[in-house]
């Protein structure tokens, strides 16, 4: 599957995302500002193809952006609204999940590093994150709260564990 989440002074995201038992594989990703959706929907087709997913793989968007959606549809793409939910609802199913991160994914690995929640004046965390770093998790957040828990075959089949960056 592949999570979207849209932006222009914020970069636009999409990831590529495998799911095997309680493993999931960040394998690749767009993260870029200023595109223009027809920018956005070649550069999808573009991991599509470089992977050899299925065409019609499941883009789980924004569910905020119907417009950009739409767009992205009518580009050929399997372009739908993510299941609504909660925040935290969608960041604990994340939780379920062992990530591993192919390298090249560097703009997740530095937004997962830096992902933090809010304190309060005492310093104790709440359940509200930080409106930073968080255009890649969230597009994370779209494919699981989307499906749940279920097992997807990773993108391609010769992804190995060991091809990956472990992330606890």
């Amino acid at each position: 599957d592949i999570g979207v989440d849209f932006g222009w002074e914020n970069p636009s995201v999409a990831l590529l995302i495998g799911r095997k038992e309680r493993k999931m594989y960040i394998i690749d990703e767009v993260y870029q500002r200023y595109l223009t959706t027809d920018e956005f929907a070649q550069k999808i087709k573009d991991m599509i193809e470089r992977w050899q997913v299925p065409r019609n793989i499941t883009l789980y968007c924004d569910p905020s952006s119907p417009g950009s959606i739409q767009e992205l549809y009518n580009h050929g793409l399997n372009a739908k609204p993510a299941e609504r939910r909660q925040v935290m609802e969608g960041i604990r199913l994340c939780q379920g999940y062992k990530i591993y991160i192919y390298d090249k994914c560097e703009n997740f690995k530095k937004e997962i590093r830096n992902y933090k929640f809010e304190q309060d004046k005492e310093g104790n965390i709440l359940e509200k994150p930080v409106k930073a770093f968080d255009h890649a998790m969230d597009a994370m957040r779209y494919v699981v709260q989307s499906t749940g828990l279920r097992t997807l075959k990773p993108a391609s089949s010769s992804i190995e564990d060991e091809e990956f960056q472990d992330y606890e």
